[in-house]
């Protein structure tokens, strides 16, 4: 689902009121569900936990695949997965020498920034995950087309 704010960025971009400068996008996770104007999540506290950036355009210099397919063209207002694997940092504090709980995650976020409270979609996670669950250290996977991104609101879902 779009947030407010990514409605009124994709607007801006749309009429030209704003540019386009979304590189990196930043890939989170949420422990609660956000709602469409882009409060109520929770993002893991840990230290070990940070957002993936990703460059929408290409995910590596070297040539990488594109991060998003094509968008369908379904009546729902399309939909957009990811095509390539996004990997989160391990749940091991290098610093602290300890594995970390992030607790279970059941949404997937995208930010435009690494650390700002400018939450521009989500999704709920078909299957909760729980990286760092009984301290084994984790690392979370977002696996090819796992994440989908639609412009459906919220009252269009219900």
């Amino acid at each position: 689902m779009i947030t407010n704010l990514g409605a009124k960025r994709i607007l801006g971009w749309f009429t030209g009121a704003a540019t386009y400068s979304g590189n990196p996008l930043y890939v989170g996770f949420s422990k609660t569900a956000p709602t469409i104007a882009g409060t109520g999540y929770t993002e893991p506290s840990n230290s070990s936990y940070e957002r993936v950036a990703i460059n929408t355009k290409t995910y590596s210099s070297s040539g990488g695949s594109t991060v998003f397919g094509e968008v369908t063209d379904e009546a729902d207002g399309g939909t957009v997965k990811n095509s390539i694997q996004i990997t989160f940092p391990e749940t091991y504090d290098n610093t602290e020498k300890i594995v970390q709980d992030w607790g279970e995650c059941t949404h997937v976020c995208l930010f435009g920034s690494k650390t700002g409270n400018d939450l521009l979609a989500f999704e709920a996670l078909e299957t909760p995950i729980h990286p760092g669950n009984n301290l084994v250290s984790t690392i979370a996977i977002i696996r090819a087309g796992d994440m989908s991104i639609s412009l459906k609101n919220a009252s269009e879902s219900e």
